[in-house]
């Protein structure tokens, strides 16, 4: 925000209402240009981060529901014994179906799937919270229809 009468509450307002600068006239057109480039960088991380984000929701959700039901026990920190015991099947069927999911959304190792999906919990629940969407449904809706215009390029 560029004003010739500052103070400090109107800073602080401009400032929550999401401006990213306060700049008070007379100002200098080099310190503009830097808060301008400034500006424009964060907010390219920033778009660059959020499409990230929701390419990492889009990649979970083709999971079956066993996969999930096993991914969230994974995430809970439960061995692979302790998944097949309360699952009622055996290890190698949950070790199978972990792999499984570390393929489908592109995992190197359980590690990074827990993270991975650490964010999409995370993702989701603020895209629930700022929009009140409660159904799984309508929130792939959303994410389908702000990613759409992300398939063009490649965020992996």
């Amino acid at each position: 925000m560029m004003t010739g009468q500052a103070d400090v509450p109107m800073a602080t307002r401009a400032l929550e209402s999401g401006a990213f600068s306060f700049i008070e006239k007379p100002f200098r057109r080099d310190e503009l240009i830097q808060r301008i480039d400034v500006a424009i960088e964060h907010d390219v991380r920033k778009r660059q981060a959020l499409e990230y984000s929701f390419e990492l929701v889009k990649r979970f959700q083709p999971l079956a529901p066993r996969d999930r039901e096993i991914l969230n026990l994974v995430v809970q920190g439960r061995l692979t014994k302790q998944i097949a015991y309360q699952l009622g099947i055996s290890q190698r069927t949950v070790e199978t179906h972990r792999s499984n999911m570390m393929a489908k959304v592109g995992a190197d190792s359980l590690a990074q799937l827990v993270a991975m999906m650490v964010e999409v919990r995370l993702v989701e629940s603020q895209i629930r919270s700022r929009s009140g969407i409660n159904s799984e449904k309508r929130l792939w809706r959303f994410t389908s229809t702000v990613s759409a215009s992300t398939n063009s390029r490649d965020l992996s």
